[in-house]
């Protein structure tokens, strides 16, 4: 029987007293590199193995000051006033019969019904987030707003109202969270296109007359990498929305390095690839490229009608109306 591979880790936290007590626990599992930055947890891990690291543990928490004896005893303590408290409060729900187990059941009935679901709480801690992912199954953990904190008791209506309003100023963050729930639970939902095609002068007629109206008229929205506004890395970026993405269009013409790149990392995704090309340049195509049904265009607008009948017919007809599109996409 071939060994089971030992896995290579490094762990890093700015605690003196973590470092070691990882170590010695985890080491007879997996080779341990320990340390205050990554690079120190990489020199230590060079210790017992030369290879790549399989996985880096991150402590959450890390000060932008060095922090005294004085300070980490001052912590320790106020995080046993909070453990307290946390198991106060998990008393008080143990008596109101409101446990995790509860929301589990309702998890349950959500799988019977092949939904995909999340959990929406106030009072869940990091324990039951960890049991909800691992244990449950659920796509994400989304915090019910809370308001600031007051310096008195509040009366049961002047929590109420506190509440409420904490609600509508957070209103569009809880949204954005729900979106990226729904958008990894199916992207097919999305409705966004990518489009990957070499972005040239002589191109621009292709993608204004051909693809993105065929997109439209299919009820997608296009999406374009250049037009989006961020401040990341662009491979990122680019990773991040195909995977968002229903499908890709992968437009060959000119034969860019970068419309491979973005439709290899498509098929990886699972996200379906609907390939073109120019039919001057079709010949041309990567041997690995040439099996797939590729639309051989000559005109935008030959594009666009072929383009919109390969779309509905292999994912069906989008959801989104094209008078709203007009405004939607880049």
């Amino acid at each position: 029987m071939r060994a089971k591979k030992k896995y290579a880790l490094c762990f890093v936290d700015d605690d003196p007293d973590e470092l070691p007590r990882f170590k010695n626990c985890l080491e007879k599992y997996y080779f341990v590199g320990v340390g205050a930055t990554l690079s120190r947890a990489a020199t230590d891990l060079r210790k017992t193995y030369h290879g790549k690291v399989d996985l880096f543990l991150l402590d959450m928490y890390f000060p932008t000051k060095v922090n005294t004896d004085a300070d980490r005893e001052k912590l320790d303590q106020t995080w046993e006033k909070f453990c307290t408290a946390d198991n106060e409060l998990k008393t008080v729900l143990a008596g109101m019969e409101q446990t995790i187990d509860g929301g589990r059941r309702r998890a349950e009935e959500a799988k019977l019904k092949k939904a995909p679901f999340v959990f929406f709480t106030r009072k869940g801690n990091l324990s039951d987030a960890i049991k909800a992912y691992e244990d449950i199954g659920a796509l994400s953990v989304i915090k019910k707003p809370d308001p600031p904190s007051s310096s008195r008791a509040r009366s049961k209506l002047e929590i109420k109202d506190a509440r409420d309003e904490a609600m509508k100023v957070l209103a569009d963050q809880i949204k954005e969270r729900i979106d990226l729930a729904i958008n990894r639970a199916s992207p097919s939902l999305s409705g966004q296109a990518f489009v990957a095609m070499w972005f040239t002068k002589k191109l621009n007629s292709v993608y204004s007359k051909g693809i993105r109206p065929a997109i439209r008229a299919a009820g997608y929205r296009p999406m374009i990498i250049r037009m989006k506004e961020h401040a990341n890395k662009i491979d990122d970026e680019i990773i991040s929305e195909i995977r968002k993405s229903t499908f890709l269009v992968a437009d060959f013409t000119g034969h860019r390095g970068g419309v491979y790149f973005e439709a290899g990392i498509a098929m990886g995704l699972g996200v379906p690839v609907i390939w073109t090309c120019h039919k001057d340049d079709i010949d041309k195509l990567h041997f690995d490229i040439r099996q797939y049904n590729c639309i051989d265009w000559t005109k935008p607008f030959d594009l666009a009608r072929r383009l919109k009948t390969r779309i509905t017919h292999v994912l069906g007809r989008g959801r989104i109306a094209p008078l709203i599109q007009a405004s939607a996409d880049h």
